[in-house]
């Protein structure tokens, strides 16, 4: 009888004891194979450059290269890998634009291993999974729902990065923005950096500007 192939799975988690726990727990599985993992998106993309995987399982929020990032550059360069998001976000926007993104499954941090198991296992064979609430966003979305438009349209920007743009509009200084989102200043630094890039601002008044431009009045 043919041995079963085992899922082939890598990780990308900035904190390496949760990394390290979740990978061993992973190990424990006997069709799970976990063939890689690395602290950022780039080192895990290094990683598949010698070897591509079945699934990745990704945190967003992680230096160098974030979990958004290396969402968009896998779904462009390996079309055939499935990314599972796991995060501490669960609000609806950062579900509904992960999903825009092309997430094939999205779990909060909070969840029993059981799910992840399932969640790895259902992605495996059916190419996507999505708990109840999150598969009503999908249709949400779908249905042209207004309250995320301004995360997916013309802005180009994360919801962390909104998040970001909301607390740079108010002047916060790149600690106070650190200890309200509970985020390293380095993180903070890269996500003040991405900002200003992609909305071709030089100043704080540039940055309020593009914010009435496009309609987000509550960071003005």
């Amino acid at each position: 009888m043919k041995k079963k192939e085992k899922i082939k799975i890598m990780m990308a988690e900035d904190h390496k004891s949760a990394r390290q726990a979740y990978i061993s727990m992973l190990e424990d599985e006997e069709n799970f194979l976990v063939c890689g993992d690395a602290g950022n998106g780039m080192d895990l993309l290094k990683l598949m450059d010698k070897k591509v995987p079945d699934i990745v399982i990704t945190d967003l929020e992680m230096p160098v290269m974030n979990g958004y990032q290396l969402l968009e550059i896998i779904k462009e360069r390996y079309k055939e890998v499935k990314v599972i998001v796991l995060s501490m976000h669960e609000e609806e926007y950062y579900v509904s634009d992960l999903i825009l993104r092309g997430a094939n499954a999205y779990l909060p941090k909070r969840c029993e291993l059981d799910d992840i198991i399932y969640t790895i296992n259902k992605v495996h064979s059916d190419g996507y999974y999505f708990t109840r609430p999150v598969s009503k966003l999908v249709v949400s979305n779908s249905l042209g729902d207004q309250k995320f438009k301004p995360f997916y349209e013309e802005l180009g920007l994360t919801p962390r990065e909104l998040e970001v743009l909301k607390l740079i509009c108010e002047e916060k200084a790149n600690k106070n923005i650190a200890d309200i989102l509970e985020i390293s200043l380095p993180t903070v630094d890269y996500h003040r950096q991405s900002i200003y890039k992609k909305t071709q601002s030089t100043s704080i008044v540039g940055l309020v500007k593009y914010a009435i431009r496009n309609g987000l009045t509550d960071l003005a």
